[in-house]
């Protein structure tokens, strides 16, 4: 009888101990579907100040004083008054940027894509040049890539001298077609004859595939100056002059050109004599111009100080319209 008991109590223990782990168990999961549901909510709220700050962008945008022309003293360019911790409801959001290469630090503000070198309307000595000077390329290597890179956007199946076309997309494998028509992004460059992730990510920073078609003169980068075709002197020229009297760029005195007729004769103050024939030449060509369309925006946007972020990367164009847009 004794050891009837016995046993019967050892059962007992074990079935009292087995509830336990499992009643743990339990509390453990809802804990953890818990947390994970204050973390959606957090994400979701983000997902709205994030949402919320690209329409205050716009705003900003719209409000501009000198539609006509951009450059560096534009208050959306440089200004953590306006992007650095606006407050929104129960929480906030930050826009800025890193320059590329730069150790400064972060610029608080919109980046404007019309600085880079659109990828659909650029010529092929300007795709050379940067694919030499910035991509690290040899000259033959940099002529075959940028031939390339006009037949893979061009409507014909002529390819250049050295470029291709579907005869060598079709041999490659997996084979796939030439695209003949406009690069809709940049990652497009990755499918394009000689093209290498190495070269890609040197030259990423100075293309795009919004904005005008045209380089603002304003906002060009020295690398974009090189590529289109400006001397070392030229390049120098034109940052002296962007920069004003404190040869600082992003400051009250910045100077810009203020219409796109008056772009050689302009800057022919400070610049080369063949740099200013250089700049009329890509005038003529419809190459330039004094005004950005498209505005990069790089938000942080979080319900509340302790939230788990969202991250923003977003186009917007003077009209309020999203041309892209990623989140994580």
């Amino acid at each position: 009888m004794e050891g009837r008991r016995g046993s019967v109590l050892i059962f007992i223990v074990w079935v009292l101990t087995l509830l336990s782990v499992l009643v743990a168990g339990l509390g453990s999961r809802g804990a953890f579907a818990l947390d994970l549901t204050a973390r959606l909510d957090q994400q979701l709220q983000a997902s709205y100040i994030a949402r919320a700050g690209v329409q205050q962008v716009v705003t900003i945008l719209a409000d501009d004083p000198t539609l006509e022309f951009d450059g560096f003293s534009d208050y959306w360019m440089d200004n953590q008054a306006l992007f650095a911790n606006r407050r929104f409801g129960e929480g906030s959001f930050t826009v800025s940027y890193v320059s590329p290469g730069a150790s400064a630090p972060p610029i608080y503000g919109l980046m404007d894509e019309d600085r880079k070198l659109p990828l659909n309307t650029m010529p092929v000595e300007v795709f050379q040049a940067l694919l030499q000077e910035a991509g690290g390329m040899r000259e033959d290597e940099a002529r075959a890539a940028a031939e390339a890179i006009v037949d893979w956007r061009d409507e014909d199946q002529e390819p250049h001298p050295h470029g291709a076309e579907d005869f060598y997309y079709q041999g490659r494998s997996p084979a796939y077609e030439c695209k003949d028509g406009p690069f809709e992004s940049i990652e497009e460059l990755l499918f394009v004859r000689g093209m290498t992730v190495e070269v890609f990510d040197r030259i990423a920073p100075s293309v795009t595939v919004y904005g005008s078609g045209r380089v603002n003169v304003n906002t060009a980068s020295p690398t974009v100056l090189r590529a289109l075709g400006l001397s070392a002197d030229g390049v120098n020229g034109v940052v002296f002059y962007r920069a004003g009297d404190d040869n600082s760029e992003r400051t009250a005195d910045d100077r810009a050109v203020i219409s796109v007729t008056a772009i050689s004769a302009e800057l022919a103050q400070v610049i080369p004599r063949e740099d200013a024939a250089r700049l009329s030449q890509l005038v003529q060509a419809d190459l330039l111009t004094v005004r950005s369309e498209a505005f990069r925006v790089s938000m942080t946007a979080q319900a509340h100080e302790l939230a788990v972020p969202v991250h923003l990367e977003c186009v917007v164009d003077r009209a309020g319209q999203v041309l892209a847009w990623a989140e994580h």
